[in-house]
This record gives C-alpha cells, sequence and structure tokens, in this order.
C-alpha cells in the first residue's frame, strides 16, 4: 500500500472488508447477486476498473485497489 500512496491501517481496513466480504476466497459467489471474487464487485463494478471479470486473485486484489484509489480520489474532490 505505501507504493500506491496508502498506510499499514488502510491496508488492515481492506483486509478486514475483503475477508468478511469473501474469506479472501478468489471464486466467492453472492448466490443473490454478481457479486464475485475477493472485492465483491458488481458486474458493473468489475467493468468500472477497467480490469475483466476473473478468478485470477492477484488481478483481483489490482482491481480492488483501482477501485478504491479511484473512490478515495473522488471523495477528496467532493465527488461520489
Amino acid at each position: 500500500m505505501g507504493k500506491l500512496g496508502g498506510s499499514g491501517s488502510e491496508f488492515t481496513c481492506l483486509e478486514n472488508l475483503w475477508g468478511k466480504e469473501s474469506g479472501w476466497n478468489p471464486n466467492a459467489q453472492n448466490p443473490t447477486s454478481t457479486a464475485y471474487g475477493i472485492p465483491q464487485f458488481l458486474n458493473s463494478t468489475w467493468a468500472g476498473t477497467g480490469i475483466a471479470k476473473t478468478s485470477d486473485p492477484s488481478r483481483q486484489i489490482d482491481a480492488g485497489l483501482i477501485y478504491e484509489i479511484y473512490t478515495a480520489m473522488a471523495e477528496a474532490q467532493g465527488g461520489r
């Protein structure tokens, strides 16, 4: 996270969130929605990251970090 401008506490937050969302299971599928993977992204969220929906855990984490950074930047600028 440090290389991405984040802190250890922010990683801990993500670690806890994704642990609760999917148990860090890259194949976790929500039975009532399209939420899938470690970050439990909906199909529309996957599309927004520029990374195709995948079972590859490293790409899922990449997509999750892209999403979290984008969200934080948008919130800092008063968006979202």
